[in-house]
């Protein structure tokens, strides 16, 4: 992770990277979400 932090320091191109990519996590982990709360009484069903 040091390599990691360094680099960072250095490359403006793949700090940026990693922000989005920090960001489509985010946006996928809320969309999962809202998708079992929507989902959650029939669960058992959908997963079949």
């Amino acid at each position: 992770m040091a390599i990691l932090s360094a680099l960072l320091k250095h490359d403006v191109m793949l700090a940026c990277d990693l922000a989005r990519l920090a960001n489509v996590r985010k946006k996928r982990g809320q969309m999962a979400k809202k998708y079992f709360l929507r989902n959650a009484a029939q669960w058992d069903a959908l997963r079949l």
